[in-house]
């Protein structure tokens, strides 16, 4: 198990590099992650995770919604945030069973699985609700969100999606930063 673990952080590594990132700015970046995560994350390693899981969705995503706005968009940003049982982790596309109301449903993978507890369906029902507004209107709040203000280059405010959602102001403003960095000099 070990070997397998080591092997995947291998690959996750590999991959980061393949974006233009030295070893030296990787290191750098896991640390950052560390200090950001939660007891339980660092004792299950997770900074590999945040890593990769940055490198493809969030850090991407950041810059489009940088140059939407700067292009005279408007822009509402969102992290899910809400943990599959199986593996205790927000996991990619784990959103859309909210989004579309089927939580509980079989089709998922294992490690997916939710038991459409009173909690997830509650999360569903705000999660509809906030993009049928967004359809309709071109702003996804809703009396059962906290006030969720659109994204700007100041305060990235962005709505986390979890038991109770909330907004976050500069979100791992230290790590986006870094990425930005490296990013540029690649």
């Amino acid at each position: 198990n070990k070997a397998l673990r080591m092997l995947i952080k291998h690959f996750m590594v590999r991959s980061v590099r393949k974006l233009g990132a030295t070893y030296q700015q990787i290191h750098s970046l896991l640390q950052k992650y560390r200090n950001e995560m939660s007891e339980r994350e660092l004792s299950e390693r997770r900074e590999f995770n945040h890593l990769v899981s940055d490198s493809i969705f969030r850090i991407p995503m950041t810059r489009t919604a940088d140059k939407y706005l700067k292009g005279g968009g408007k822009v509402y940003f969102y992290k899910f945030a809400y943990p599959a049982p199986a593996c205790n982790a927000a996991l990619h596309v784990l959103d859309l069973y909210f989004i579309f109301g089927t939580v509980g449903t079989d089709d998922a993978a294992d490690f997916m699985k939710l038991q459409g507890t009173e909690g997830e369906r509650q999360l569903s029902e705000i999660m509809m609700e906030a993009w049928s507004n967004f359809a309709k209107h071109g702003d996804p709040n809703t009396d059962r969100l906290p006030d969720w203000p659109s994204y700007n280059l100041e305060t990235r405010a962005t709505m986390n999606f979890n038991v109770v959602p909330k907004i976050s102001i500069l979100p791992m403003e230290e790590i986006r930063a870094a990425w930005e960095i490296m990013l540029q000099s690649s």
